[in-house]
């Protein structure tokens, strides 16, 4: 621990950062906190990033409603980011534990995955109250385009 007391130091909120962009997302304020909330209690950068990805990802679902192109358009971003964590989990093993990996993949195929238990995965993931009282990352994809 430093001198704050703290875990984190603000070049482990960075890393954060640079995941999460990496896998197309922009913390937002608020995200930044939860970031740190995670470090904090133990995750590793990519593990907090993964779980924020997700997180945003559910959101996005969940705002899409019933709007099959809108869904249909964040399929290929889940699967974009399953490939960017199987690549972390392969060469850079100790950056996320595997369980957390197996989870935050599962999961992300389940929030964009159109079937009958979509609602219930997307309604698991936003059951965190920290980390889904605000939208903590936007997507530096544009949707929109994507549906055309």
């Amino acid at each position: 621990m430093g001198e704050t007391g703290l875990r984190s130091t603000p070049d482990d909120l960075i890393k954060v950062e640079a995941f999460a962009k990496y896998l197309a997302y922009d913390l937002t304020r608020y995200g930044m906190g939860v970031a740190l909330l995670s470090l904090e209690s133990g995750y590793s950068h990519l593990e907090t990033a993964s779980h924020l990805a997700l997180v945003t990802l559910a959101l996005d679902a969940n705002e899409a409603g019933t709007d099959i192109g809108r869904l249909m358009a964040l399929v290929p971003h889940a699967r974009a980011m399953i490939d960017v964590l199987t690549e972390y989990q392969q060469h850079h093993p100790g950056l996320m534990r595997e369980a957390l990996f197996r989870n935050d993949a599962a999961a992300m195929l389940k929030v964009v995955t159109v079937d009958g238990d979509q609602r219930a995965w997307i309604d698991r993931v936003l059951s965190d109250p920290t980390a889904a009282a605000e939208r903590v990352a936007t997507s530096r994809i544009n949707y929109r385009k994507l549906m055309r």
